[in-house]
């Protein structure tokens, strides 16, 4: 039985005990959820329970005892670290011809019937069945076993390096006598080669469960990876969350669709009830944690709707419903559902921290520049509680902000012309040419005078606003941030700004268009007051 117990420390331990001896069995998860379908001979699963005392842990049951073949070591992995979209696989720049057969219904994977030029390329992959994602990647699955790998099949050294780690697996779980905790489940395994320290091939797996939508191994599993975007991280409860994200992500990653694995509809009815409650929370709340607008979660309730009543294409809306599920699943581990510190306001925080003090670098900056900073950094502040942010008013507040420096650019190149036009008056730049008996140009002599000095410094204000605030506009209109999907806010925010300062040095250079703007403006009145005067003298008499 495996069970997840709470410990001192906010990683999470896989604790397996009550050994049986059967094998690895196989059966649909997509069966009816009040029927039992545990195994006779292990305890039903449960997620809370403490383990009895002297139960077997994880730590004792490790897979040292089992002898790897040289080379080789085991590395846990879950469902975000499957490297597909890191694979850069090429081919080499050349014009090919190929002949279409008289007759020729079937296209096998090699053009060859008996495979490629390589050896070790082989035509025949079975068990093995090659999968196409509906984004285009190329992977294998084992339907009896439920086994699934990106790792080239058609390559046979490869395909018995997988499975000599299958059988691994297998003899770890004979030897120790563990029973899988569930009859639906799936297992992913990859191969890769590592470099450093030296060249060693890694065996990685993750096991996925159907009935508890969830991911599990047959060691300890360090979870601090998946659960580093918080801090306090302790209930077992919370980081399911976590792993049903996971959990939904390997099933975005592996959609292919046979007799006993595809989505109940019952899962198209739970999808389709958060959107719907998603879009009456936006529509009646300022406050919503929810990450994405009313506009775009009606399109998805659309999307699902038509999904649901799909005949054809399984696999392709299998894809996009669990990667919808995942994200709406990590969504509510970011903010603490089910536990006491629950955040179910935007600008609620789940830890009881006071409000962080300002800098010396903002303290002084902030009036120096008319308190630009001050307003920019409480506002988002106010958008990143916990460092989690919500990217609909993220968005709202780049928008906001490109406008801004729009007008700021504007402002100042009218500025500027006007300056250049000041500089350009009979009597704003004093010299000696209205004298008489210069002989030489080398003789002229040009007085520098208040309103040159101040005009010359409003210029480089105004230039110092346009060149900052095209900066700027180009960088965010850019907007590289929107391509990383919902976490591409958090890591333009903590790519952005120091760790020392926080959000505050990203404040500040937000904040200096429209300063250096206004100190422009400062500027260009007071040769105006020095010229009124002057002229006022002259009319006077003076």
């Amino acid at each position: 039985m495996s069970e997840i117990h709470r410990r001192q420390s906010s990683l999470i331990v896989v604790d397996i005990q009550n050994p049986s001896t059967e094998s690895l069995p196989i059966s649909s998860f997509a069966m009816d959820p009040s029927t039992d379908h545990s195994s006779p001979d292990s305890p039903a699963v449960d997620l809370h329970d403490e383990p009895p005392l002297g139960s077997p842990t994880s730590s004792d049951l490790t897979l040292e005892n089992i002898i790897l073949p040289e080379g080789r070591f085991v590395q846990l992995i879950n469902s975000d670290q499957i490297p597909r979209y890191e694979k850069n696989a090429t081919i080499p720049r050349m014009e090919t011809a190929f002949d279409v057969r008289p007759l020729m219904t079937e296209f096998p994977y090699f053009p060859e019937p008996n495979g490629s030029e390589q050896d070790s390329l082989q035509q025949d992959c079975s068990p093995w069945i090659p999968a196409t994602h509906p984004d285009g990647a190329l992977y294998f699955y084992d339907e009896d076993r439920r086994l699934f790998t990106d790792t080239d099949m058609h390559d046979q050294i490869l395909k018995e390096e997988i499975e000599d780690f299958y059988s691994y697996l297998q003899e770890v779980l004979r030897s120790d006598q563990l029973s899988i905790p569930s009859r639906s489940y799936d297992l992913v395994l990859d191969i890769r080669v590592t470099e450093e320290p030296e060249k060693r091939i890694s065996w990685s797996y993750y096991y996925a469960c159907h009935e508890t939508r969830c991911l599990f191994w047959l060691e300890t599993y360090d979870a601090s990876y998946m659960t580093s975007e918080l801090f306090g991280v302790k209930s077992p409860a919370h980081v399911k969350h976590r792993l049903e994200s996971l959990y939904w992500n390997h099933f975005s990653l592996y959609p292919v669709v046979f007799h006993d694995r595809h989505l109940p509809l019952d899962v198209y009815d739970e999808l389709m009830g958060i959107l719907m409650h998603g879009c009456v929370d936006v529509i009646t709340s300022k406050s919503s944690t929810l990450p994405y607008d009313d506009d775009k979660m009606l399109k998805m309730v659309r999307v699902v709707q038509g999904a649901k009543e799909a005949k054809g294409g399984l696999a392709y809306y299998t894809a996009g419903i669990t990667r919808l599920l995942s994200y709406f699943a990590h969504w509510r581990f970011l903010y603490f559902h089910g536990q006491r510190n629950a955040r179910i306001v935007r600008d609620q925080s789940a830890y009881d921290r006071t409000n962080r003090e300002r800098s010396v670098l903002i303290t002084v900056l902030s009036p120096l520049l008319f308190l630009a900073p001050e307003f920019h950094v409480r506002e988002m502040e106010k958008m990143c509680i916990d460092d989690v942010v919500i990217e609909a008013f993220w968005k709202s507040f780049m928008s906001k902000l490109l406008g801004e420096w729009g007008d700021m650019i504007l402002g100042s190149t009218v500025l500027l012309t006007a300056n250049v036009g000041f500089l350009a008056i009979p009597g704003v730049v004093l010299s000696n040419l209205s004298g008489t008996g210069l002989t030489s140009a080398s003789e002229v002599v040009i007085f520098t005078s208040p309103s040159q000095i101040a005009s010359s410094l409003s210029v480089v204000g105004s230039i110092g606003s346009i060149i900052i605030g095209l900066l700027l506009f180009r960088q965010n209109r850019t907007k590289r941030w929107e391509n990383e999907g919902p976490a591409g806010t958090s890591n333009y925010l903590y790519q952005n700004s120091y760790r020392i300062f926080g959000l505050e040095s990203l404040a500040i250079i937000f904040s200096l268009p429209w300063a250096l703007l206004m100190w422009s403006y400062v500027i260009f009145c007071l040769p105006r007051r020095c010229t009124w005067f002057t002229f006022m003298k002259c009319l006077l008499g003076g």
